[in-house]
C-alpha cells in the first residue's frame, strides 16, 4: 500500500484565490511525475516553465535530469 502525502503548491504572478492548491503525492514519483500533477492541477499549458522550490532549496528540475540523461 502506497500512502499519499499532501503538499501544497503555490503558482506565482496569479490571485490568491488560485494561487495555491493542495495535491496528494506519492512517495515513487519522479520530479517529472509531480511537475505533471501540478500542470494537470493548475490547468497550465505545455511549453509552462514549472520550477519546485523547497524551503531554502530549488529543486534541479531541468528536462536533461528528468529524462536521465
Amino acid at each position: 500500500m502506497i500512502y499519499l502525502t499532501k503538499f501544497r503548491f503555490r503558482l506565482a504572478g496569479v490571485p490568491p484565490e488560485e494561487a495555491e492548491k493542495e495535491i496528494d503525492i506519492a512517495p515513487n514519483l519522479t520530479v517529472l511525475e509531480v511537475k505533471e500533477l501540478v500542470r494537470k492541477t493548475f490547468k497550465l499549458p505545455l511549453d509552462f516553465d514549472i520550477q519546485l522550490i523547497l524551503p531554502d532549496k530549488k529543486v534541479n528540475t531541468s528536462r536533461k535530469n528528468e529524462e536521465g540523461q
